[in-house]
């Protein structure tokens, strides 16, 4: 039985270090490098760990102001009233127009 508890510690360390090393969490990669200075490690653990913790704040914070004041979308679905003009429509030919029709449809 001990030996399977080593064997799964050895597991999680070699796991929670692989993913240190490959996340893309800005500093968590820092945290494993071990050629890096262990002030220096610590220093980045204490940054992630304070930005993971503030983060979280912000998140129940928000989470708590939408469960006590939530917005509340209402559609108007009585568009037959409304008075809103058409809008305007503008074909352009390809082709310039021919002035003697024109000129025969605006005397009609």
């Amino acid at each position: 039985m001990a030996g399977s508890w080593s064997t799964l510690s050895l597991g999680w360390k070699s796991q929670a270090k692989e993913f240190f090393n490959k996340s893309t969490l800005h500093g968590v990669r820092y945290i494993a490098e071990t050629d890096r200075p262990i002030y220096e490690r610590f220093i980045w653990l204490v940054l992630t760990t304070t930005g993971g913790v503030i983060t979280m704040l912000i998140i129940l914070s928000l989470w708590s102001k939408f469960q006590t004041n939530a917005t509340i979308t209402g559609l108007d679905t009585d568009f037959h009233n409304w008075d809103a003009p058409f809008p305007a429509v503008t074909v352009c030919p390809q082709h310039p127009l021919n002035d003697t029709r024109v000129t025969d449809y605006i005397q009609r």
